[in-house]
């Protein structure tokens, strides 16, 4: 309300200088100042122009870009919502979820554990790093932990920017989804470039009557992570 009330106000003062510069125009006018009536008056028709080219001539809506065209979620960070998301990316991988139920009761047991656990060395550098600088904010260690827990059993996939076509092809299969319900990956046209969110778009497209798309996690992140989630679920 207070922002609506602060744009009124601004678009109203915008709206007046027109008609307080002729008001200013007509009075040296009268005083015979010739010049600065002159001037006044081109001032006048300036902010009028300007207002009624904002009036009349708005620029044509812009085409969403092909990333604003695919769904987003977002990483909560209260515990119960964690466990909501995770449902949401793997809830019929019951090992997993158990895991992840693990992780946000106990997190620095279960990362330490973890750590130790994984053959994956990149993850468990991961695992570290983030238990070296969240230990004392147990909720933030879960929320900026769990997605690459989900990433490390596959619920979650992690595609750069720049990535070619087979290596994005190549990650969205090795998804545990993609497995468990033989989802489709159709051929891409070799004669078109294709970024990455172009082939997730493509994907969605042959997966409409699936009942799953593929996702972005809005992550503050240079790089892409991806889900695959069902279509039963909303925001």
């Amino acid at each position: 309300m207070k922002d609506k009330i602060t744009n009124g106000c601004i678009y109203l003062f915008i709206y007046s200088l027109p008609f307080a510069f002729g008001w200013c125009a007509y009075v040296t006018f009268q005083d015979g100042l010739w010049f600065l009536c002159f001037i006044m008056a081109l001032v006048a028709l300036f902010f009028l122009f300007l207002i009624l080219v904002s009036i009349f001539f708005k620029p044509a809506p812009q085409e969403p870009s092909p990333e604003e065209l695919l769904q987003r979620i977002m990483v909560p960070e209260r515990e119960e919502e964690l466990l909501a998301f995770a449902q949401k990316v793997a809830g019929e991988d019951k090992e997993l979820m158990q895991m992840v139920k693990e992780s946000l009761q106990d997190p620095i047991e279960f990362y330490r554990h973890q750590e130790k656990r994984t053959k994956n060395r990149y993850i468990a550098d991961i695992y570290y790093e983030m238990l070296e600088y969240y230990q004392e904010n147990l909720e933030e260690l879960n929320h900026f932990t769990l997605p690459y827990l989900l990433y490390e059993y596959k619920a979650l996939g992690w595609l750069a920017r720049k990535e070619d076509e087979e290596d994005i092809v190549s990650e969205i299969q090795s998804l545990q989804r993609v497995i468990r319900h033989h989802l489709p990956i159709p051929e891409l046209d070799k004669s078109i470039y294709y970024d990455v969110p172009n082939v997730l778009l493509c994907i969605n497209e042959a997966w409409k009557t699936s009942g799953y798309q593929i996702t972005l996690i809005d992550e503050d992140s240079s790089d892409y992570w991806i889900a695959i989630i069902s279509l039963d679920y909303n925001n």
